[in-house]
């Protein structure tokens, strides 16, 4: 039984919380007294309350299912879910839902179903214009597509802008989408909700690298603040169009940008990309640019600098933040990349290029079979001594961007996440 439970920095301005985890294993112990659970809902109706906007803070529909109890509620299908919201007694509407995730690798007929009945009037009455999208995603800021194959984006945008509700859509995330198109012409455009701020575009993985998303219907949007967009050989010209005289860039709403550089696998035409990175970091009128990829992605992008180094023309830019994805340590070494770093690190500290550089982050990895012991692995690095030695390595290759404070490495133990 749970005999006791402590409620740190509680007072009357603040809400109470219960962890899920408390409110299920109380459940859980009572489930076979129901004159203990009875008298026990009483106080559940107190928690409701306060536990309803964190369970469902974000919905995703995903595989595997998790569970129901944890940081997000999780439903494994959508067809369970219409089913939930769709009962008269359901408290899921009333949370107010502001992320929701379509997370599906398999074809798309489920998901435009769904939008389907989203658009359909609220328990059936056509007489009036509250829809079930109205009624379920009333606090929606948020919409995540991901793993989306063989989908008809025509066709799922349509469903999406003729809800009313999601005209207040202010942040749009896809990630590894193939987006298939029936009929897309030069002057295609997709017309944004006036609340539509942040867009976050994650490449496609594997041999058909970011061939669908008609970067062109950006052009005429104004109303961006934040981009987070893949290079690609397909992408730069788009990308340059919409950064240096696109709408958004013409007025100078864009504040944040994010330029995901693509791998060793990817490479890119020397001569077009440098005139991207030329064009796009010394004319834009940007706050705010992240250069994100591998080391060896990073390294390519700085080539350009480099030569403009060796040719005595100094520049500034924009740039500032670097991050590092997946610098992995295994057990036989750093990997050939890393003697890369050292070059890297003087370059940060000291070339006028990166004068604006307020932050290096960087994903570390760790594998499994480097930590010695049991499996019971401690989460921090004060607490584990190889997530310690991990970023104290990362330090000692980049000494000059250490003293200056600039490094912020997180350690991924592969499996269990990032700390």
């Amino acid at each position: 039984m749970v005999k006791k439970i402590d409620f740190d920095q509680l007072s009357s301005q603040s809400p109470l919380y219960v962890p899920p985890e408390i409110i299920e294993r109380i459940i859980n112990e009572l489930k076979d007294d129901k004159s203990s659970l009875g008298r026990c809902s009483l106080v559940c109706r107190s928690w409701i309350f306060h536990t309803r906007h964190r369970l469902f803070h974000e919905v995703g529909f995903r595989e595997p299912v998790y569970g129901l109890f944890n940081n997000e509620a999780q439903f494994g299908r959508l067809s369970r879910f219409i089913e939930l919201c769709s009962n008269h007694h359901s408290t899921i509407p009333a949370a107010g839902i502001r992320v929701f995730e379509l997370n599906q690798a398999q074809p798309a007929k489920p998901l435009i179903e769904a939008f389907q009945w989203l658009s359909t009037p609220i328990n059936g009455d056509t007489n009036t214009n509250v829809t079930m999208a109205d009624h379920i995603f009333w606090n929606l800021q948020h919409l995540k597509l991901k793993n989306t194959n063989s989908m008809n984006f025509d066709l799922l945008i349509n469903h999406i802008l003729q809800l009313q509700v999601f005209s207040k859509i202010g942040h749009l995330t896809m990630t590894s989408c193939h987006f298939k198109f029936q009929s897309i012409s030069e002057d295609f455009t997709i017309d944004f909700p006036r609340t539509f701020r942040h867009l976050d575009i994650s490449p496609v993985t594997g041999p058909s690298v970011w061939r669908s998303f008609p970067l062109s219907t950006l052009r005429t949007y104004s109303g961006f603040r934040e981009l987070s967009i893949p290079l690609t050989s397909r992408t730069m010209s788009e990308l340059e169009y919409i950064l240096t005289r696109g709408a958004a860039a013409a007025i100078g709403s864009i504040k944040r940008c994010t330029i995901r550089i693509p791998g060793p696998r990817q490479a890119l035409a020397s001569a077009n990309f440098q005139s991207l990175v030329k064009s796009l970091i010394i004319n834009a009128r940007i706050p705010e640019i992240v250069v994100e990829g591998s080391i060896f992605g990073v390294d390519k992008f700085m080539e350009w600098i480099y030569a403009e180094e060796a040719m005595g023309k100094p520049c500034h830019s924009q740039v500032t933040e670097i991050a590092l994805n997946k610098v992995r340590n295994m057990s036989d070494g750093w990997l050939p990349e890393t003697p890369i770093l050292p070059r890297m690190d003087t370059v940060w500290a000291t070339h006028p290029f990166f004068r604006s550089l307020k932050e290096i982050r960087a994903d570390l990895v760790l594998s499994m079979g480097s930590i010695p012991g049991p499996r019971n692995i401690p989460r921090s690095p004060e607490e584990n001594p190889a997530m310690k030695l991990q970023a104290e390595k990362f330090h000692e290759l980049l000494p000059n961007c250490s003293d200056c404070g600039l490094l912020r490495p997180m350690v991924t133990i592969e499996g269990l996440g990032k700390f």
